[in-house]
């Protein structure tokens, strides 16, 4: 161990010890806080413990600094270790979600960056099969997932919410299999990915988005499905989920104006995730919904929502505010 000041011309980014595992450590470098001092406590030329590890923690350390140049590896590695982290007891479900939440926030916007890249793509296809994990982990993770939001811009922030309340209804709704959840999982985190392929600074910068007076905005879905087609890595289930997200059952959405049973189970589902959480934290609504406004009005507009699904959220709702 070392305490010699780290580079200061790098910048860092704040992480949890029990995002890593000793092995993990080994491959960055790990600075510690120290009176509001970012200190070198660890570069990849001293040797790190198990001890050292956990002395960390037992000593109330809740925060490392690892730097900015190496985040994409940082999250990658966080990715492989989730599954076993998931399964932890001694680690509390706020702080699972949290680090999964972040983990995602990562690993979608380096797809954003690079929407066509097979690596990209398949970690976040990868890292759904995290947040399934977490749903099966029993009703109280459920809970959280509905509750839990990311830090991020509102859109990157959206998916996720909506990719966690999708499967968390969808678990509700007799979707049957980790397998079918998984796609259910995909096609909500990237449902909205078309409009990244008609506006580059959506994701980023939802305020000044041109999309809302653009005649091309009803063409985001299937402009998005056919993007991740191209890409032969995403399942059927989730390229439907994409494609069908803003289609009403009245035939009123968009953009292939279907109708009733043209709509797939998974498009029905996204849909009402999707509308909720826009009508309760879109960005650009000065006064956003309250769930009960949010829920009457997909409950008024019956004609175009499942009302079996809709009458799904309302109890998975009920449940969370009585927990």
């Amino acid at each position: 161990m070392n305490n010699t000041a780290p580079p200061k011309q790098e910048s860092y980014m704040a992480v949890r010890p029990t995002a890593f595992s000793v092995d993990q450590i080994l491959s960055f470098d790990l600075y510690r806080s120290t009176g509001g001092q970012i200190t070198l406590y660890r570069s990849r030329d001293y040797p790190f413990t198990r001890d050292d590890l956990q002395q960390l923690i037992e000593s109330g350390c809740n925060k490392l600094y690892v730097p900015e140049s190496q985040r994409n590896l940082f999250y990658d590695h966080t990715r492989r270790r989730l599954p076993r982290l998931l399964k932890d007891e001694s680690v509390p479900l706020e702080e699972k979600l949290e680090i999964l939440s972040e983990t995602s926030v990562n690993i979608l916007g380096r797809m954003l960056d690079n929407p066509m890249s097979s690596e990209e793509v398949s970690g976040v296809v990868s890292q759904c099969r995290n947040h399934v994990r977490l749903a099966f982990i029993g009703d109280k993770a459920r809970n959280t997932m509905v509750t839990n939001r990311a830090q991020a811009p509102f859109p990157i922030a959206h998916a996720v919410s909506v990719a966690n309340l999708a499967l968390v209804l969808g678990m509700d709704c007799s979707v049957a299999g980790a397998d079918q959840l998984h796609e259910l999982g995909i096609g909500a985190l990237l449902h909205e990915i078309g409009k990244s392929q008609l506006d580059r600074d959506y994701y980023y910068q939802p305020e000044s988005c041109k999309l809302r007076n653009d005649p091309r905005m009803e063409q985001y879905p299937q402009v998005g499905r056919d993007m991740l087609k191209r890409t032969e890595l995403v399942p059927p289930g989730a390229l439907l989920a994409v494609a069908e997200h803003r289609e009403r059952l009245d035939g009123s959405g968009f953009p292939a104006k279907l109708k009733d049973a043209e709509i797939s189970h998974a498009g029905r589902i996204v849909a009402i995730c999707d509308y909720y959480d826009e009508r309760v934290n879109g960005a650009d609504r000065q006064t956003p919904a309250t769930p009960f406004e949010a829920l009457s009005e997909m409950k008024q507009a019956k004609e175009k929502f499942d009302p079996a699904i809709l009458m799904r959220l309302v109890e998975i709702l009920g449940r969370v505010s009585k927990n």
